[in-house]
């Protein structure tokens, strides 16, 4: 199997390398476009959109209050709601000048192009750590896997792009850019709340490194520095208005914010249960008295530290 990567990745590779990666960027995008006229998730699309209009209308800290109560609230960190805002005002734009555009590209376009910029993360990551062959494969796996298109392109979900933020980050952080790795890391954290579960397992990497040496404590300091100078850039509105706790009341009340097993997600449960999914319960017992979530969360973690 690895012979036949070898193969595949040197067969991709025969034209220069960045050459190479632009065409398999252009057919991915290619592949999404086939799909830019489906409706996607519509209710989450509708609240999506009813968000953005709110950051638009009232500005970053009352859009997460502007709402009626009958209305979902907005369960978003800032930088996700400033993009559905720059997505709505680009939409009323066009619309002012009577161009019509495809429903809802504008709302697929940000992730749909952060998938692009993710493949090509991926593509410098493996390079490091495997070689330019293999970074090929990696980029076309990611950009022909049906969980990326079908979420960016189809439903219009927008995992793509805070894992580009994260993915950005661990590769300055390879590459000893500890400042900027940090500022792009907190920008990950604060577009979406799923994030905050890699943190963990940052924490125990980071102690690691510098118990070992691996790390030096002066550049622990450039990726804190980083980290706080991001947080403050983000949240300065909030800060400012005396409004912290809205984050902070978004990341405390995300734990178990969705309590069945899956939401319509990806996941190895919803490969075992489909449907079913939807209605069980997380905290219910699994194995062993060990709880759904429990479990996943044990096989997240114990992954990880095996690496």
């Amino acid at each position: 199997m690895k012979h036949l990567f070898q193969i595949i990745g040197s067969s991709l590779g025969r034209f220069s390398y960045p050459v190479t990666l632009f065409l398999l960027c252009f057919a991915g995008l290619s592949l999404r476009l086939v799909f830019i006229f489906t409706p996607g998730y519509v209710y989450d699309v509708q609240i999506f959109r009813t968000w953005g209009q709110e950051v638009n209308k009232y500005g970053i800290v009352r859009s997460y209050s502007s709402l009626p109560t009958y209305i979902e609230q907005p369960n978003y960190p800032p930088i996700m709601m400033w993009i559905w805002g720059a997505s709505v005002k680009t939409e009323a734009w066009f619309s002012d000048q009577k161009i019509t555009l495809p429903p809802n590209l504008l709302m697929k376009i940000p992730a749909i192009l952060a998938d692009l910029a993710l493949s090509i993360v991926i593509f410098l990551i493996i390079s490091v750590l495997v070689n330019r062959p293999t970074a090929l494969i990696a980029s076309l796996l990611l950009l022909c896997n049906p969980a990326f298109f079908i979420d960016s392109s189809i439903w219009i979900q927008n995992d793509s792009i805070y894992m580009l933020f994260f993915v950005t980050g661990l590769l300055l952080f390879m590459r000893n850019k500890y400042l900027i790795s940090g500022i792009v890391l907190m920008a990950s954290i604060l577009t979406k709340p799923q994030s905050v579960i890699f943190v963990p397992v940052g924490i125990y990497l980071i102690i690691v490194m510098v118990l070992t040496k691996r790390m030096l404590i002066s550049d622990l300091f450039k990726l804190i520095l980083g980290l706080f100078t991001s947080a403050l850039l983000i949240l300065h509105p909030f800060i400012i208005q005396n409004k912290v706790n809205i984050i902070w009341n978004l990341y405390s009340h995300s734990i178990g914010y969705y309590s069945k097993l899956s939401m319509n997600a990806f996941n190895f449960w919803w490969m075992a249960y489909a449907d079913k999914s939807r209605e069980i319960v997380s905290k219910s017992p699994f194995l062993f008295g060990i709880s759904y979530r429990n479990f996943g969360l044990l096989a997240f973690f114990s992954y990880f530290a095996k690496q």
